[in-house]
């Protein structure tokens, strides 16, 4: 299979697996640092002791072949998993998806800056109307006070764009480990920040499903997906889960789209596939 396919359908499956997110979060009903702390914990657990058993006597030394990008990738992506949640307890599932459907556009600059790769014309001018589709919906939201919310969504784009161009800096190599670190980073900062509770019977199998199942499968994926294709190009497939979460959500518990939401993102949404469709154009 060429590197190109098999990247683009890692990166799809991990998205897909990641789709139910949200709306898994807003149905288990913890606080916003205990939903830190779970996500963190099962994740990281679940990937580490996979990645052990998988490896036996070999995890430190691939732990070591990380180098500095794996040392790195590890703190970035624990601050965008604890700046997710941030968003989702302060917005909405769709405001928080639309804001992180950014990424590519951060990924993009970013790989240009620290990986020396060439930006086109193209690319620059979405990253212009990406911006104006963020004006639209944190100027919508900043009379409901959501302002909190939507600038967190926008640092874990940040965050999540850095840690998928480090892992884009180290190619050869198998930077799973570094998300299994993070998250169990961004656990321990959630049990500093505040006293962990449990989830109540009702919520405990959505928090099961989310920390065992969702997580780890997701995010291992889309670990991997960079090492065949870029980081700007991984970020962009992720952008179905702006369609598929807030739907979820809406079918889960009701959450509407808000007005701003809804223009932002379909301006978000256009300037990103218009920009897939130039630079497929532009590769063929």
């Amino acid at each position: 299979m060429r590197h190109r396919l098999k990247g683009t359908l890692i990166a799809l499956a991990g998205v897909l697996a990641l789709s139910p997110d949200a709306m898994l979060v807003r149905l288990s009903g913890v606080d916003l640092w205990s939903m830190v702390f779970w996500r963190g914990l099962g994740q990281g657990l679940v990937l580490l002791l996979f990645l052990a058993a998988l490896w036996r006597g070999g995890m430190a030394a691939r732990v070591r072949s990380m180098g500095l990008p794996g040392l790195l990738a590890a703190p970035a992506f624990a601050a965008a998993n604890i700046l997710f949640v941030v968003a989702l307890y302060n917005t909405s599932v769709a405001n928080t998806l639309v804001l992180i459907s950014t990424t590519p556009m951060f990924a993009a600059v970013l790989s240009v800056a620290f990986l020396k790769e060439r930006l086109p014309w193209r690319t620059w001018i979405a990253v212009g109307c990406g911006m104006l589709a963020i004006a639209v919906i944190v100027g919508g939201d900043y009379e409901g006070g959501t302002i909190v919310g939507d600038l967190a969504a926008i640092g874990q784009a940040v965050m999540a764009a850095s840690t998928f161009v480090l892992f884009r800096a180290r190619p050869q190599t198998n930077m799973v480990p570094a998300m299994g670190l993070s998250a169990l980073l961004a656990a321990a900062c959630a049990a500093a920040a505040a006293p962990v509770a449990l989830p109540d019977p009702a919520g405990a199998p959505f928090l099961v499903v989310l920390c065992v199942v969702v997580l780890p499968l997701s995010f291992g994926l889309l670990t991997l997906a960079p090492r065949y294709i870029p980081a700007p190009e991984v970020t962009l497939i992720m952008l179905l889960e702006m369609v598929l979460g807030p739907l979820l959500a809406w079918a889960a518990v009701g959450e509407a789209v808000a007005p701003a939401t809804a223009v932002g993102g379909a301006i978000l949404l256009c300037t990103l596939l218009v920009h897939s469709l130039l630079a497929l154009r532009a590769e063929r």
